[in-house]
């Protein structure tokens, strides 16, 4: 059985008023109703044998009609009752001549202004008096489904169920040439359909798959001028998910906390070498900070005169230290100890620490620096006559107390080399400079777990 609620969605369909998810519950219906199938070819149908109607010109004598009926509407001109003369006025005898009075006009109110509104109001009120009849006349029609409505020879008669098949509507329509489309496309038939017609209702023989039903856009497009902004945009794809790495970046006075030492340690990890740039706020004195730190922490710092001088003289923007002898915890171990000397003062000197992997460009810069390429991105060598396929427990004692205190033997001691990193007019040749020579004799081999770090020590940015 139709109920209005589904036949509230095949008309809508027939009119083309179908939402995406109006159409697929439209579908559902169509496949499991074949009353539901039919229902949509006859209203299909006949909405197209409406639209090829000819328009029915108003009659000619309807503008004559209806000022005669407002004419006769109209009311007539009221008589003026002649005034009253006091008393002590005489009145004129009959031979005298009589005063002209002023003739009198129809509609004149007791402000003498002319009624000319009341013709027009008429008119609005019948107006308005036959739409709502008609309005109310034409609704009772439809709400009674099966009941013969008072239909006039010059109106077609109301809508029902029926449709097409309602006998008073065969003068209305144009006459049936050939087949009936039964598509939503009012000039296309589907190849294999039929329909065989009767007095009571249409059986149709159509695959639902070849029934198109017209879909309205959703969200529907409202066009108003009134309205200043930008059209509805399409649905927005699917957000990717994209892990983004973000820099190392404390103050240093964090690293008396051990969350952050143990942040730093693993970002160390991720990459075989790192630059880390250390702000302050007094390069001599970060200078000086920087030594003692090294030294408590047992690590000796070769230092360029040339470098020290034009630091203490405020020539050089930033220096540079480089080591490749120390690990992650000793790097994080000497940057603790650097925090504990600028604390000793106030304000302190230093401010934050930004640790990124090194760049190329970094490379070459400490490859002019240092007159030879360090080989950052190389690994470790092991040290020579050592087997790696044998155990360690293959050696003496002495041997293995060796290799697990100092790694590869040669080349424990912990050393770095402080230079000039900008302006690069002011940096030392490497060839002048002895304490240079000293570092690269006393580097050795790299531990396995070393991670080269390139240190700038560098004003801040304002």
């Amino acid at each position: 059985m139709i109920t209005d609620d589904l036949l509230a969605l095949i008309t809508a369909a027939v009119d083309g008023e179908l939402s995406p998810t109006e159409t697929q519950r439209f579908r559902r219906l169509l496949d499991s109703s074949s009353e539901a199938r039919e229902i949509y070819v006859r209203l299909k149908t006949d909405s197209t044998r409406l639209r090829n109607l000819p328009p029915t010109p108003p009659p000619a004598n309807l503008h004559q009609r209806v000022m005669t009926k407002i004419a006769a509407l109209t009311p007539p001109p009221s008589a003026r009752p002649e005034p009253a003369l006091p008393p002590s006025l005489p009145r004129s005898s009959p031979g005298q001549p009589q005063p002209v009075e002023p003739a009198m006009l129809p509609f004149v109110g007791r402000n003498g202004k002319s009624r000319r509104w009341v013709p027009v109001a008429v008119a609005a009120s019948l107006l308005l008096a036959i739409s709502g009849s008609s309005f109310w006349f034409f609704s009772k029609a439809g709400d009674k489904a099966g009941s013969v409505a008072h239909r006039t020879p010059d109106r077609p008669p109301p809508a029902t169920h029926s449709g097409a098949g309602d006998p008073d509507w065969v003068k209305w329509l144009p006459s049936e040439s050939g087949q009936q489309p039964i598509t939503p496309t009012p000039n296309a038939v589907p190849h294999g359909s039929q329909i065989i017609r009767n007095d009571s209702i249409a059986s149709v023989t159509l695959p639902v798959e070849s029934i198109a039903v017209v879909t309205a856009p959703e969200p529907r497009l409202i066009r108003n001028s009134n309205i200043m902004g930008a059209e509805v945009r399409s649905e927005i794809p699917p957000l990717d998910l994209i892990r983004v790495r973000v820099p190392f970046l404390k103050q240093l006075s964090d690293f008396d906390r051990e969350d952050t030492r143990q942040q730093f340690m693993e970002e160390l990890a991720r990459d075989p070498a790192f630059r880390i740039d250390i702000f302050t706020r007094h390069m001599p004195r970060s200078v000086e900070w920087f030594r003692a730190a090294a030294k408590s922490a047992g690590v000796t710092i070769f230092v360029d005169p040339t470098t020290l001088e034009r630091v203490n003289k405020g020539q050089i923007n930033s220096v540079v230290v480089y080591t490749e002898s120390l690990t992650s915890a000793e790097l994080s171990d000497l940057f603790t100890k650097l925090c504990a000397e600028d604390a000793t003062i106030s304000p302190r000197v230093f401010d934050v620490i930004h640790a990124t992997p090194v760049l190329q460009a970094d490379q070459e810069a400490l490859r002019s620096i240092l007159g030879i390429d360090p080989g950052l991105f190389k690994r470790p060598t092991q040290e020579k006559g050592s087997d790696s396929a044998k155990p360690i427990s293959a050696g003496t004692a002495d041997q293995i107390v060796k290799t697990l205190t100092t790694g590869q033997g040669k080349g424990s001691e912990k050393c770095a080399m402080l230079m000039t990193w900008l302006p690069t007019a002011a940096r030392t040749v490497p060839a002048a400079s002895p304490e240079l020579k000293q570092f690269l004799l006393k580097r050795g081999d790299r531990k396995a777990n070393a991670v080269p770090a390139v240190i700038v020590i560098r004003f801040g940015n304002g």
